[in-house]
C-alpha cells in the first residue's frame, strides 16, 4: 500500500509512476531489509523535433538520407534516413526512421516513439521500437502522404540503467 501521506511530489516536469511490490512476512527478529534490482527502467517524455520533406511524388520503397543529431535522455542519437513502406492497409503508409544510438555497457536506449505535428487526423499512429544493438527503427503510419515538409518530434524514450543496483533500510518497529 502506498502511505499518501509520505509519497514524494512528483517533479514540475511530468508525472512519476509509483508501484508497490508484496513479500512474505519477516520475522520477528529482522532488523534490516535489502532489496537487489539488477537494472533499472525509466521512460521520459521529451521535447525535441526535425523537419523532414518527402519532395513531389514519394512511392513505396524511396529513401531519404537524413542527417539529424539528437540528444535522447542524454544519448547521442543521429537519425540517418527515412524509407516510406506500405501500411498495414491499402489506406496507410509508414515512415520508417533509421537511426544510431551511442550506448555503453552500463546505459541503454530501449526504444523510441516518434510523432507528427501540427498533422491533423492524417497521423494514424507511432511506435517504438526496440534494439540492443545500437539501432532503432521508430515507425509513424499516416493515412495521407504530406504535400510539403513536415516536423517530426521526438515524443518518448525507455531506457535501462544497469545495475546490480542494492537498497538497504532499518526495519522500523
Amino acid at each position: 500500500m502506498i502511505d499518501t501521506l509520505h509519497t514524494p511530489t512528483p517533479p514540475p516536469a511530468g508525472a512519476v509512476a509509483e508501484d508497490a511490490a508484496w513479500f512474505e512476512p519477516l520475522a520477528p527478529d529482522t532488523q534490516e531489509l535489502t532489496l537487489h534490482a539488477p537494472r533499472l527502467s525509466f521512460s521520459a517524455h521529451l521535447r525535441d523535433a526535425f523537419t523532414v520533406d518527402l519532395g513531389p511524388d514519394p512511392q513505396i520503397g524511396d529513401n531519404w538520407p537524413l542527417d539529424v543529431d539528437l540528444d535522447v535522455a542524454s544519448f547521442p542519437v543521429q537519425v540517418t534516413g527515412v524509407r516510406l513502406e506500405a501500411g498495414e492497409d491499402e489506406f496507410s503508409h509508414k515512415l520508417a526512421f533509421e537511426t544510431q544510438v551511442e550506448q555503453d555497457e552500463k546505459r541503454t536506449l530501449e526504444g523510441l516513439t516518434l510523432g507528427l505535428t501540427d498533422f491533423g487526423d492524417a497521423m494514424l499512429a507511432s511506435s517504438i521500437r526496440y534494439s540492443l544493438a545500437g539501432e532503432l527503427r521508430p515507425t509513424i503510419s499516416i493515412k495521407k502522404l504530406p504535400e510539403s515538409p513536415f516536423t517530426v518530434i521526438v515524443d518518448y524514450a525507455s531506457m535501462d540503467v544497469q545495475g546490480p543496483w542494492e537498497l538497504s533500510w532499518e526495519v522500523l518497529r
